[in-house]
């Protein structure tokens, strides 16, 4: 059994972490049969879906936005209720923790993996916020997968997750097999067509994903000018992934002709002479922005490994970071980046961070200094208690947070369904409340069930 559960840990992890980070969702819904949403625009990702199947009139749609990645998924509508979609939260949350583990493992052992993985995923500075202050709000927030919306950013995010493995084992192949082409094509033809893809998702995931590969292009172009085979190698993943990703330009500029109002906030608009001090600087989206983005680049210059993989992993982090200064730089609004750039610079810092810790790993192993391996098992043991006691103690407080707003939606739904039953289609109708998540609001017209 032992042996078993080993072989396949990084399954039995990820299936273990979705489910107690959904641990609400789930119980909510076996308790009252009801989905469980923390942002109203995961309704509005609900209605994109519809559009793929031409249930609402293109034109007349504000939100008339197509986003073909998420078209992938409107099959299932043949077996769930869109309304209902929500229960897809820990399937989708599942992968993106898989697909994190098998990155990490290309990178780190099996120690410093899980290590990062619960950082990743434990909301430590939530906890310690609640500890300090009683922040029962802010342990709510970071304790579910309120920060990790359905469809933007954990269904796209999986996406980012497969063209990074591939990309990563282009690289460690690269290396290992000394720049022999015919020894990794499968993992340059994937890794470029991941990266094309990345287009057809929501566009930020697109504007990060670009962007960091081609600062990662150019700096590998002034590290290793002498091995050309290397850049040339790299450089055609990059061509492959435009040439796989130029329908979808061209498909979001059409779109970018056809709908116009707020539906232009799911593109790249590029606005100039915008006023930029409404928006938010990058220092103030989160305290933890810039010190792990420090703690990460003070990392890579300690372990001291420079070949193309590693050099990748700083490009991630630096360049990611570089995207939050855009706006202020060039004087150019690009449809709010620096607030959904947030999500994949978070992956990336904190494997980033990884460094530091693998290195520590690598001195006790060299110099056989044990209490370096009992401080990094202390790190680990630490990471995952954060992780339980974040996702447990949201729970607990969410019981009675949601509960007052379900009893208020028992009766909502009373009065929705009369409506339906006694109102023409075309009826307009309103109501004033408003509660912590958005259930209450039900969407009868929108998501029939």
């Amino acid at each position: 059994m032992g042996k078993i559960f080993f072989r396949y840990s990084d399954f039995f992890i990820a299936s273990f972490s979705a489910l107690i980070t959904n641990l609400t969702i789930l119980t909510f819904f076996a308790k009252y049969e009801e989905p469980l949403y923390f942002h109203p625009d995961e309704f509005m990702w609900l209605r994109l879906i519809s559009h793929c199947g031409g249930e609402f009139p293109f034109y007349e749609q504000e939100w008339g936005l197509i986003v073909p990645l998420l078209c992938l998924i409107y099959p299932l509508k043949l077996i769930i209720p869109v309304y209902y979609f929500s229960l897809l939260r820990p399937v989708f949350l599942f992968f993106d923790m898989y697909l994190f583990l098998k990155v990490l493992r290309l990178i780190f052992s099996r120690k410093v993996a899980l290590i990062i993985f619960f950082f990743e995923f434990s909301h430590i500075f939530a906890l310690f916020k609640f500890f300090i202050i009683k922040d029962v709000k802010a342990i709510i927030l970071a304790g579910m997968p309120s920060t990790l919306r359905i469809f933007n950013p954990i269904y796209f995010m999986a996406f980012f997750l497969i063209f990074i493995y591939y990309f990563l084992r282009f690289l460690d192949g690269a290396e290992k097999w000394k720049y022999n082409p015919a020894k990794y094509s499968k993992e340059k033809i994937l890794s470029g067509i991941f990266l094309g893809i990345s287009f057809y998702s929501q566009t930020h995931w697109a504007v990060f994903t670009l962007s960091i590969f081609i600062f990662f292009v150019l700096i590998m172009f002034f590290l290793e000018r002498k091995n050309r085979l290397l850049i040339k190698e790299i450089i055609s993943v990059l061509i492959l992934g435009i040439i796989v990703g130029f329908p979808a330009i061209l498909f979001n500029l059409y779109q970018k002709i056809m709908l116009s109002g707020s539906t232009l906030n799911l593109l790249v608009i590029l606005n100039y002479g915008r006023n930029l001090d409404m928006l938010a600087f990058p220092l103030n989206l989160g305290n933890f922005i810039t010190p792990l983005f420090l703690l990460a680049l003070v990392s890579f210059i300690f372990s001291r490994r420079f070949s193309a993989k590693y050099i990748f992993i700083f490009s991630g982090f630096l360049g990611g970071y570089l995207l939050f200064f855009v706006e202020y730089i060039l004087g150019i609004f690009i449809a709010n980046i620096s607030m959904h750039i947030v999500y994949p610079f978070k992956l990336m810092v904190k494997i980033g961070i990884g460094l530091l810790i693998d290195k520590i790993e690598e001195i006790k192993s060299e110099r056989k200094i044990n209490v370096l391996g009992v401080i990094t098992s202390a790190i680990a043991i630490f990471m995952f208690l954060a992780f339980v006691c974040t996702k447990l103690l949201s729970f607990y407080y969410s019981i009675s947070h949601f509960s007052v707003s379900y009893e208020k939606l028992e009766n909502f739904k009373k009065i929705v369904h009369w409506l339906k039953n006694n109102s023409s289609r075309d009826s307009v109708i309103t109501h004033e409340d408003f509660s912590f998540f958005f259930p209450s609001l039900y969407e009868p017209m929108a998501l029939p069930r």
